[in-house]
């Protein structure tokens, strides 16, 4: 009976890993699907949007990425790690934005980073998992600094003619 399990596992793994990136995808249509209809019927009143041309552009991105990935990962193409690179990255910089357009941390919205970071990190080694969890953790605060330092250098930096502004 051991020997039985031990020949299922190698072949369950794969499809494992699969069926881990399909319900990730759920999640990356539900998301920007249940944002834009909390945002368009006003229940995100009570949150500033800086940018609504933003909201719109990350959320559009957000759900056609996770509708073409449901066929890239229906049809297996491209292979587990290959997705699993592009659908990490994708969440981290397209959820950093979206914590943008909402003012940031205060917002609430860094939440949304839990699920594709534990589904993803369920599916790699340790180390990856823990380097996949300390960038997503680290680099919407790092690029909120820097954009917010950016904002306001070019708000109270020099001038054209190089004079500073008192």
């Amino acid at each position: 009976m051991n020997r039985d399990s031990d020949r299922m596992m190698p072949d369950m793994k794969p499809a494992l890993n699969w069926r881990v990136l399909a319900v990730l995808n759920l999640y990356r249509v539900l998301v920007p699907l249940m944002l834009a209809g909390l945002y368009l019927l006003g229940g995100a009143k009570g949150n500033y949007l800086e940018s609504q041309d933003l909201f719109f552009a990350c959320i559009t991105f957000y759900l056609c990425f996770g509708l073409l990935n449901v066929i890239l990962v229906r049809r297996r193409l491209g292979g587990v790690n290959l997705q699993l690179s592009l659908q990490a990255s994708t969440d981290i910089v397209v959820l950093t934005l979206l914590l943008h357009t909402f003012g940031g941390v205060p917002s609430g919205l860094g939440l949304l980073f839990l699920l594709p970071v534990g589904g993803l990190a369920f599916l790699l080694g340790p180390r990856a998992a823990v380097s996949l969890a300390a960038l997503a953790t680290s680099h919407p605060s790092i690029s909120l600094k820097l954009f917010q330092s950016c904002t306001y250098r070019a708000l109270t930096g020099p001038n054209l003619t190089g004079d500073s502004l008192n």
